[in-house]
């Protein structure tokens, strides 16, 4: 009876041991799985505060750029340059009203673009850029506008007068020259008196020896200034390009 005392004893003291490592078994998983998701967690969190740190870093750069002077003439170049597309996607007739206003935001956007083209790659071309250097980019910008606005005109022209029998080519060479002669009168007022740039330096925050406002400024008033130019030397070639006053005398066929 003794030993059966001592067997079932025995035999709870077993249980009640299995029991116990169970039961630290699993209190043990439970802290190691509780500690795996807390690492797990830890790594969620610094991974979003990396991210978030790194998007907030991108976006602090973007801003940076945009606010420094090539920043804001990147911005009005592809504001530009959306413009330009559009109006190539749209054409009009030149015997259609809206021909001539289709004609001057065309011009007046390539000649921004290319001003704009050509002085940033003088800016990049030169490490050094002193007033002689800005002087001889300006000469060259307003030398380019002079020629490609004169060319666009002439096409314009040839364009309006193409079902002309007699188109006078004297006279459509020298209307052209009004949107030339007023690039340059515009460019001798914006580079001669500051108050015509003094409003771009302000906007930029900019001294007023800034290559990049400088050139931003004669852009804009060389692509002004083809609106009256231009709508002058419209008017005049369709009144005076093409000859109505000759009389052609043509021999009548006898049936």
């Amino acid at each position: 009876m003794n030993n059966n005392i001592t067997e079932n004893i025995d035999t709870d003291n077993i249980t009640i041991t299995n029991e116990n490592k169970n039961m630290n078994t699993n209190m043990n998983t439970n802290n190691i799985i509780e500690n795996i998701d807390n690492i797990d967690n830890d790594k969620i969190s610094i991974q979003n505060e990396n991210t978030n740190m790194n998007t907030n870093n991108i976006i602090n750069k973007v801003k940076n750029v945009l606010y420094t002077e090539i920043g804001v003439a990147i911005v009005f170049f592809i504001i530009v340059l959306i413009i330009f597309i559009i109006t190539c996607t749209v054409k009009k007739h030149p015997n259609n009203s809206s021909y001539m206003l289709h004609t001057i935001v065309q011009n007046s956007t390539v000649l921004y673009l290319i001003t704009q083209i050509v002085a940033i790659i003088i800016y990049y071309r030169f490490t050094d850029i002193d007033q002689s250097v800005l002087k001889k980019a300006s000469y060259l910008i307003v030398l380019i506008a002079c020629v490609v606005s004169y060319l666009q005109t002439i096409f314009m022209g040839y364009a309006m007068h193409s079902q002309c029998k007699h188109p006078k080519r004297y006279s459509i060479f020298v209307n052209s020259l009004i949107v030339p002669i007023g690039i340059l009168l515009i460019f001798y007022l914006a580079t001669t008196f500051k108050f015509m740039r003094i409003g771009f330096y302000n906007a930029l925050n900019s001294s007023d020896t800034s290559y990049i406002t400088t050139m931003i400024a004669i852009s804009f008033w060389i692509a002004i200034i083809i609106i009256p130019t231009l709508t002058i030397s419209y008017f005049q070639l369709e009144k005076k390009a093409c000859d109505t006053n000759i009389i052609e005398i043509q021999k009548i066929s006898k049936k």
